[in-house]
């Protein structure tokens, strides 16, 4: 098992492509993703596809 997170900033145009880019080899059977978008307008969303149901981050993060 492996966890991964990467951080990038992008104009809209590249966000999305590289959102669809990811979701087009995405395994929904095996693989999960998840998108957090830090942005002025919007806290607090979180975007998920694939296995495994997201952390509660609003709880104790301790594994």
């Amino acid at each position: 098992m492996q966890f991964s997170v990467f951080e990038v900033e992008l104009e809209k145009a590249q966000w999305v492509a590289l959102r669809a880019r990811l979701l087009s080899i995405l395994d929904n059977e095996q693989d999960s993703i998840r998108f957090y978008v830090f942005d002025a307008n919007v806290r607090d969303r979180v975007e998920h596809h694939g296995v495994r149901e997201p952390r509660d981050l609003r709880g104790p993060l301790i594994a």
